[in-house]
């Protein structure tokens, strides 16, 4: 998990700024199990977000969306006010 930390710090300050992170929070607790099919979705759809997604935040998703520990620490960074980023 910590591998992808500094991702999803990215990903959260992004969506913070705007002002979707708590969707997005609600929508990943929603479709609970419904995740593991946006997981192979993005590992039969890798070839074409390569060229737009860096290789990182790909793996990252893959792995959020995977594990459910994951997703739920993801979900909780979501809901934090803000993201301070590290550099």
């Amino acid at each position: 998990m910590f591998e992808d930390l500094k991702t999803w710090k990215i990903w959260a300050s992004f969506l913070q700024h705007w002002g979707v992170s708590k969707y997005v929070a609600i929508i990943l607790e929603t479709v609970g199990p419904m995740n593991i099919i946006g997981a192979q979705v993005m590992y039969v759809s890798y070839p074409l977000f390569k060229a737009i997604i860096p290789e990182v935040h790909l793996m990252a998703m893959t792995k959020l969306l995977e594990d459910q520990y994951k997703r739920n620490s993801f979900i909780e960074l979501l809901r934090e006010d803000t993201v301070v980023e590290q550099p």
